[in-house]
Formats: C-alpha cells, structure tokens, sequence
C-alpha cells in the first residue's frame, strides 16, 4: 500500500471513531433526557446536536474519497478516541444494571 493510500486509510479511520464517538454521545444524553424529566428538553437538544455532528463527520468521508486529504486530522487519535467510547459504553451499561 503506497503512502497515500495508508493517509487515506488512516483519516477514514479517524473519522469514523470520531463519528462513533459522537454518536455515543447522543446516546447518552438521550438517556439523560430518559432519566431526568425537568430537563429533558435540553439533554434532547445536546443529543440531536451529537448526532448532527457525527453526520457532518460522516459527510468529510466524501472528502476522502474525492482524494482530499486532512492537515493535523493526526491530532485525534483513533485509540484515544476509542477509549472514550469504551468509557461511555461502560457508563452506559452501569446505568442500566442500576436501573434494572
């Protein structure tokens, strides 16, 4: 694989754990507007933002494929962003055992 094709590779990448972790986000905080009725209307706003913002991350892939590439796209990088996701996913299921 020649050196453009492993940029390409890797800033696909990068987004879509970026777009993942956004859309984890909007899960959350639709959870929150789940479990906290007085404010629900603001946690369903911050989720449809979340969830806004993964789809604009999705929509750079365009970019890419149009042979676009990044500048600093580096600075995230995949395994950090992974390990937010894992965070929320944990936070996630703990809420739902001590719903149970």
């Amino acid at each position: 694989m020649d050196s453009k094709s492993r940029l390409k590779t890797a800033q696909m990448e990068i987004l879509e754990s970026l777009a993942d972790l956004e859309n984890h986000l909007a899960d959350m905080y639709a959870a929150f507007a789940a479990r906290f009725e007085s404010s629900r209307s603001f946690w369903l706003k911050i989720s449809r933002d979340e969830a806004s913002h993964a789809r604009m991350v999705l929509s750079l892939k365009r970019q890419l494929d149009a042979g676009f590439h990044f500048w600093n796209l580096e600075a995230f990088r995949p395994d950090a962003v992974k390990q937010q996701i894992q965070l929320l996913e944990q936070q996630a299921a703990f809420q739902t055992k001590s719903e149970a």
